[in-house]
């Protein structure tokens, strides 16, 4: 058994989608990197695209890993998946052992390439041998899930516990699932709660919606419903749309909510709801029925009830049903027309759905 402890000290977290750079003695080519990324936070990705476009030729391996990622997360308007595969490894071949992070990204999810745990799991360990801790922390999480032996096992564990003492928030959540769950660890839910805190305080949000569920879920032995809206409005103020559903669904359920309180309710639901979040968009279009946190509306209802069950919400098919027959058959199609109007026009965001099988979605 491998005891577990976070490193208080940690002073860097790296991150999947942030670059660092070392800022003495700068290269041309690290200049250029900096020029780019400047460009890219003052929202101007064409003039990033250019820079790092014009340093890919010279044998930049950071304007080639840069540029990958404007390909393959459709920063740009004609993204090209393979040309992002290539330049990645390209990358690699130039020295840059930080672009295998993002070839097992694309491997693990199949973007531009087949899906493939095994290979994805083989450039993270490449990614993580040359330092990268977001690296060995997916590693780590790929073979831990999966079956292994019992070597594999304790060093996909110990590479856990060195990343998570190094201060890597995902990697301390992780740390914090196995005392959740006693997976590994002796069972502890305060001791998760420990990690979860210092995660969400490191700007891991999901872990501070976690923690929230812990204790709307009473895992520790009795529910806190108001501990967990603390929570959940921890995250949620920092734009978490779980946790801005989990709050609504909670400030909504409760039959001594005031006026106050419901439109809370309705304002975090229907940000939740716009994020994608199916739940919220459930609970949206339930709000648009029941006459107490807004105003009634059976088109906006059936819009969003129409959302929520192409996304698998079972129960949005039945108070859609009962929107339709509100509306009538003409305007019903009319709300069916504007909720598919709504996909398409924002399904382009990233989004993850947690009841479909692949997070494969369409509108129908």
């Amino acid at each position: 058994m491998i005891r577990i402890c976070i490193s208080k000290a940690a002073a860097v977290v790296l991150v999947c989608a942030a670059i660092g750079l070392t800022m003495s003695g700068q290269s041309a080519f690290a200049q250029s990197v900096d020029q780019g990324e400047a460009a890219l936070r003052a929202g101007n990705v064409t003039q990033a695209r250019d820079i790092w476009e014009e340093n890919v030729a010279t044998g930049d391996a950071s304007a080639m890993r840069n540029l990958a990622r404007l390909h393959y997360t459709n920063s740009i308007m004609d993204a090209d998946l393979e040309r992002a595969h290539t330049l990645l490894s390209d990358a690699v071949a130039q020295g840059n052992g930080d672009a295998n992070l993002d070839l097992g990204y694309l491997y693990q999810n199949g973007i531009g390439v087949p899906q493939s745990l095994a290979r994805a799991e083989a450039f993270y360990g490449k990614a993580s041998q040359a330092g990268n801790l977001e690296a060995a922390f997916l590693h780590a999480r790929l073979v831990l899930g999966r079956k292994a032996s019992p070597t594999e096992t304790r060093q996909a564990l110990a590479e856990l516990k060195a990343t998570s003492d190094a201060g890597h928030p995902p990697a301390v959540a992780a740390v914090g699932d196995l005392f959740r769950t006693g997976t590994f660890l002796v069972k502890d839910v305060e001791k998760a709660i420990e990690y979860y805190t210092f995660a969400g305080e490191k700007g891991d949000l999901d872990a501070l919606n976690t923690i929230g569920d812990i204790y709307a879920f009473a895992e520790l032995g009795v529910a806190d419903i108001e501990k967990a809206a603390t929570w959940y409005e921890r995250a949620a103020a920092q734009g978490n749309a779980a946790s801005a559903y989990s709050l609504a669904l909670v400030l909504y359920s409760d039959p001594e909510a005031n006026d106050t309180d419901l439109a809370r309710a309705f304002d975090y639901a229907q940000i939740a709801a716009l994020a994608w979040n199916e739940g919220a968009q459930f609970l949206l279009g339930r709000m648009y029925l029941e006459d107490r946190a807004t105003i009634p509306d059976p088109f906006e209802a059936y819009r969003w009830l129409d959302l929520a069950a192409s996304a698998n919400v079972f129960e949005a098919h039945h108070y859609r049903a009962i929107a339709g027959r509100d509306l009538g058959p003409e305007r019903a199609q009319q709300a069916h027309e504007s909720a598919a109007q709504w996909f398409t026009e924002n399904h382009a965001t990233p989004h993850i759905h947690r009841l479909l099988s692949g997070n494969y979605h369409s509108f129908n």
